[in-house]
């Protein structure tokens, strides 16, 4: 019996996926399981998400979630990234050139998790969209814009920067390493201030402290339902629906679906622990 209980103890200190729990992958683009992109821009994202995924063969999926003890518990948030990534298997398996942001509201961490075709160069870029493109807008409660700004920050520097060639194949050498070292130090810095700053930005519960329209009662809350679903050659439509459970009173704002797409990334990419870490 003892040496039983030795057996399990071993089992869950040494095996950390244990305590690890990865969600049900629900769309190609943007899983946002935290609630934090309103609909009319998610709808936006999810354009440029198809279209990068057509023009340039590169996967990039958005994933927010609630809290680091909820999914990845004592696990860093790099780690848990990489695990994530891997699981869904982000990108093409042959170019591994997927991209995954990962978001934990309550905790202020946000993570860009890169396959394993990126290159050390591509890092250095990846680091510049976390510090100059994201964390901006996610340090004022503008998770929205900085999701869609990231998006952009990644196809410009990254992915189709106007004077690089193949960026993302993994060939060239570090003939920026000094520099990049300055950057990850001052980079270093700017994080730890940013963590001292705040932590426990809450979205969430700012929404559920506005006023219902009609009653002026607190405790909103947001739905979303698909009227009619996308094609191959049509777009479909869906509302955001805003209910009051005080006196029931619900606002509507349609959105659009993007239609869907014939050619998709073929899946089964890899990261190895590549990408940029961010604290806002």
């Amino acid at each position: 019996m003892i040496r039983l209980f030795a057996v399990l103890a071993a089992l869950f200190v040494t095996n950390p996926l244990i305590a690890q729990t990865y969600p049900d992958r629900t769309a190609d683009g943007v899983n946002d399981f935290a609630d934090i992109i309103d609909a009319g821009t998610e709808t936006r994202i999810v354009e440029k998400l198809s279209d990068i995924a057509d023009d340039h063969d590169t996967e990039i999926v958005i994933v927010t979630l609630s809290s680091v003890r909820f999914y990845a518990q004592n696990t860093a948030i790099a780690e848990y990234a990489t695990n994530l990534f891997n699981t869904w298997g982000i990108g093409d398996a042959d170019a591994n050139t997927g991209i995954l942001i990962l978001v934990f509201r309550d905790d202020g961490l946000m993570r860009i998790e890169t396959g394993s075709g990126y290159d050390a160069a591509a890092q250095a870029q990846v680091d510049l969209v976390v510090s100059e493109d994201i964390i901006g807008h996610f340090r004022n409660d503008d998770f929205a814009q900085g999701l869609d700004a990231g998006v952009d920050g990644l196809l410009a520097r990254l992915i189709d920067p106007p004077a690089a060639n193949d960026t993302a194949t993994p060939k060239t050498g570090s003939t920026e390493s000094s520099g990049n070292t300055m950057y990850y130090i001052l980079g270093a810095i700017a994080a730890g201030i940013a963590g001292i700053v705040g932590l426990n930005r809450r979205s969430a519960a700012k929404f559920a402290a506005q006023p219902c329209s009609k009653c002026g009662k607190t405790g909103l809350e947001k739905s979303r339902v698909v009227l009619r679903e996308p094609t191959n050659n049509a777009a479909g439509d869906g509302e955001t629906r805003i209910t009051c459970p005080s006196c029931g009173h619900v606002d509507t704002t349609p959105y659009t679906i993007s239609k869907l797409k014939t050619e998709t990334p073929k899946g089964g990419g890899k990261s190895q622990g590549g990408g940029s870490t961010g604290k806002f």
